[in-house]
């Protein structure tokens, strides 16, 4: 490698690599202008740019300035292209389905998620006076990595949800029905099974880069004299399931007008589990910085 870097230094990319790069860069300003263009201009804040490598070359070769400011980089692998990607964020899908029927006068409803253990699938139905009911599936990742490490209900209801007002219409053409959350979280789990990229180079310069190790699921240990809680439990329990090695279980309970994700988790997931749609709950939990609770005792 220290030959190939020797010889590269001082060198140009191939022209050809150059000018192909630049199309595709072309291409992926109007593929944003098109997205903005789209949706309303006060929903522009919920598009999101998602960067994925495309692969250019089977060969590795010199990245110059030139090269390196079109977001081309070479590896003993080949040589590839950071392009970017618009989304739209759940968000921002649900503020512009909302907006739409309350113009239209019309009647939207995002039924309760549904979760199935056994299948580890969330599943929800959305109807709409405008476009027709539909309902989605999105994978439950309990046991996965990132966000599914510590909130894999939130991350599978939010996901389902957007892809239900993705059927809806309410999409960024020609990037699918994925949401930005989505696509971001599919691809945070591919990076985390590749391998380190080895000997970057650039202006001929050799250099190692590591992709991030995964994030080891937090820890959650009672502690004693957690406050108590009293509400009522508006979505029946869900699970218990198995997350990496501990069992979780999961409800939506209203306190005080506002709804809140209560987890059990080992010893009190099967009494969350349990809990039915309207029932009186008391119970001693702590707030994590997501503002869900976890059940201590009940």
């Amino acid at each position: 490698m220290q030959a190939n870097q020797q010889k590269g230094q001082g060198q140009q990319t191939q022209g050809w690599l150059i000018e192909k790069a630049r199309a595709i860069k072309v291409k992926e300003s109007e593929e944003f202008a098109s997205a903005k263009a789209a949706i309303p201009e006060w929903l522009h804040g919920g598009i999101v740019a998602i960067e994925r490598n495309q692969k250019m070359y089977n060969q590795q070769v010199v990245i110059d300035q030139v090269a390196q400011s079109l977001g081309l980089w070479s590896s003993d692998k080949g040589t590839y292209l950071s392009v970017s990607k618009p989304y739209l964020t759940v968000e921002a899908r649900v503020a512009w389905a909302r907006h739409e029927h309350k113009e239209k006068g019309c009647k939207l409803t995002i039924q309760p998620v549904q979760f199935d253990s056994q299948s580890k699938l969330a599943r929800v139905t959305i109807d709409s006076e405008i476009h027709g009911s539909v309902t989605a599936t999105a994978k439950l990742g309990v046991g996965g990595g990132g966000v599914d490490s510590t909130n894999p209900f939130e991350n599978a209801e939010t996901s389902v949800i957007g892809r239900a007002l993705g059927f809806l219409g309410y999409v960024l053409l020609g990037s699918g029905i994925a949401s930005a959350e989505e696509v971001h979280v599919a691809i945070e789990e591919a990076e985390k099974k590749e391998k380190p990229r080895l000997d970057v180079v650039e202006g001929g310069q050799s250099q190692q880069q590591t992709t991030q190790e995964p994030r080891p699921i937090s820890q959650m240990k009672a502690q004693q004299s957690q406050p108590t809680f009293v509400g009522t439990v508006t979505q029946n329990g869900q699970g218990p399931v198995e997350n990496n090695g501990r069992k979780v279980a999961r409800s939506i309970v209203t306190m005080n007008g506002q709804n809140i994700n209560v987890y059990g988790i080992d010893g009190t997931a099967p009494i969350v589990a349990a809990w039915k749609q309207g029932q009186e709950v008391e119970f001693q939990a702590r707030q994590e910085n997501n503002g869900s609770l976890v059940v201590v005792t009940a």
